[in-house]
């Protein structure tokens, strides 16, 4: 401590307790020494306050001191350089040199040095230049898709890929995209295949003729076993089967303004609400003899359906609300909906405004005695 700071060597030795070791550099102990030369005496009063003070001003110090940048670290906070031909000319005559292997870190930071590129531009030209491109040919493709129909679409094992890249003549990422581009459309392919393996057919008029007639034939209630004789007849799949029985059902059953006008009612009679439950749907199917697809459509397009506001329907809302000074309950709600023929959110919004409106009628101005 005397040695570090001379101008304290009259003190009391007590007072000064440094580390017994030091491995600090020589600019940080010269700016130490200036720190302590600086401290007053009743900063030292203990050699917990010592100890404070070194540890500060050597935090200090290290972060003054100017180190170069870590070869591992920053790579994204580097700016990135424009790539020419003559900088990737280079990284190849660097991997030439080094048998095809990636540089360490210092390597890493030594080359983005030279070439003027940030450390991730390196690597990434690095990465592709170490494998370059081959050339995807139909016969190359063909062969692929024999190999995974041969061994039942399963992935390659790494040595297989190895042997698969060293024969095809391309790099391992264009392997790895022609697999899994290759294994989905054969996953594709047989689940599109029926379960005898006749692969799915354009469907025809005579294929919807068969289903029209399956339909009149078991008036629209048919049994699984029916429904895959169906599928072994049309020669289709059970998707399109199924897809086709949907259409033609919704077909046979045309809309008309009666049916429109009992879902309209219906809609109205409960406050603009989709039937609840399965049961409610299957006794307002049966009613209307609709498709639930169709009741969808018509529910959609009776919710979206805004009518003209006139001056004596919003009159009508604003008269019931003075009237009744409330708000309408649910029954009353659907009455007021039959009345006017607006829609749910139109109603809505009227009665809020109808109520805002008496809101501020009756209240009383600021200023006058109550």
């Amino acid at each position: 401590a005397q040695d570090l700071c001379p101008q304290t060597k009259h003190h009391p030795p007590q007072h000064h307790h440094l580390p017994p070791t030091c491995n600090a550099p020589l600019e940080m102990k010269r700016a130490l020494c200036s720190v302590f030369r600086s401290m007053p005496r009743f900063v030292c009063s203990s050699p917990a306050s010592l100890r404070h003070a070194f540890s500060t001003s050597a935090a200090t110090t290290t972060n003054t001191i100017q180190r170069r940048p870590s070869p591992v670290r920053g790579l994204a906070s580097e700016p990135a350089g424009k790539i020419t031909p003559e900088k990737k000319a280079r990284l190849v005559q660097f991997l030439q040199q080094n048998q095809n292997q990636l540089p360490s870190a210092e390597q890493l930071f030594r080359l983005s040095t030279q070439i003027e590129l940030s450390r991730r531009q390196v690597s990434t030209l690095l990465h592709h230049l170490r494998q370059p491109k081959g050339e995807i040919t139909p016969q190359a493709k063909n062969f692929l898709r024999k190999w995974l129909q041969l061994h039942q679409n399963k992935s390659p094992t790494t040595l297989q890929r190895n042997q698969m890249q060293a024969l095809l003549k391309w790099n391992r990422r264009q392997l790895n995209l022609q697999i899994d581009s290759l294994r989905d459309q054969l996953a594709l392919e047989a689940q599109s295949s029926t379960s005898h393996g006749v692969p799915a057919s354009k469907i025809t008029q005579s294929h919807k003729d068969k289903v029209s007639l399956f339909l009149r034939t078991h008036a629209n209630s048919y049994t699984q076993q029916q429904l895959h004789q169906l599928q072994e007849d049309t020669c289709l799949t059970k998707r399109q089967v199924l897809n086709l029985l949907r259409v033609c059902k919704e077909s046979a059953t045309p809309l008309t303004p009666q049916k429109k006008q009992k879902v309209a009612q219906w809609f109205r009679h409960n406050d603009s609400n989709l039937p609840s439950s399965t049961e409610e749907w299957a006794l307002l199917e049966r009613d209307t003899q609709l498709s639930r697809t169709q009741l969808y459509e018509q529910f959609r397009i009776l919710r979206d359906n805004k009518v003209p506001i006139t001056p004596q329907i919003k009159g009508a809302v604003e008269c019931w609300v003075q009237l009744h000074q409330r708000m309408p309950t649910r029954t009353e709600r659907v009455a007021l909906l039959q009345q006017t023929q607006l829609s749910r959110l139109q109603l809505k919004s009227l009665l809020a405004q109808s109520r805002r409106k008496l809101q501020s009628a009756t209240q009383k101005p600021k200023g006058q005695p109550k």
